[in-house]
């Protein structure tokens, strides 16, 4: 997994954050979807998005790597198949946002800062089930028996763990 965050640090040249998250927060750093690159709203499109629709869509993104988690996060996450360095989706409104810079080519880098029941989706374990790293299985036995895993490819099993009704 650190591998991972390594790599997603690199491509996306993910600056410093702030600091490490505790308890049952994450950190995530902000990355605009696609569709607020376009000048359009529809690809190839014809009408052109005015500049506050533009900046809304990169400033606002609901997207982004996961950068830092405390342990109870961790346990969490690992648990539903994800991992410091996945690019997650995470609920629109949820997030405290974090500003850190702002450039004029890239406009406003900011982190996300929010617990880790926000996280609404991994486009990385999507891509990893599709490449058969990761797959869903069913425990037959123990106290767990009949509840859902991830199984990854290496053999690892990660426990199922659903936080306190506090968490998330």
């Amino acid at each position: 997994m650190a591998d991972l965050l390594s790599e997603m640090i690199e491509r996306y040249k993910v600056p410093p954050w702030p600091y490490e998250a505790a308890y049952d927060r994450i950190v995530v750093f902000s990355v605009p979807e696609a569709k607020a690159a376009r000048d359009t709203y529809m690809e190839g499109g014809l009408i052109a998005k005015p500049q506050t629709k533009m900046a809304a869509e990169k400033n606002e993104t609901p997207r982004g790597i996961l950068v830092s988690a405390g342990l109870g996060a961790r346990d969490y996450l690992r648990s539903h198949g994800m991992g410091l360095g996945h690019m997650v989706w995470v609920a629109r409104l949820s997030p405290w946002r974090h500003e850190v810079d702002r450039t004029e080519k890239d406009g406003v880098i900011e982190f996300l800062f929010l617990r880790a029941g926000d996280v609404v989706g991994s486009e990385t374990l999507q891509q990893y089930i599709r490449e058969g790293k990761v797959k869903v299985t069913l425990s037959s036995e123990g106290e767990d028996r009949g509840q859902h895993r991830y199984q990854y490819l290496d053999g690892d099993v990660a426990p199922r763990f659903d936080p306190p009704s506090y968490v998330g």
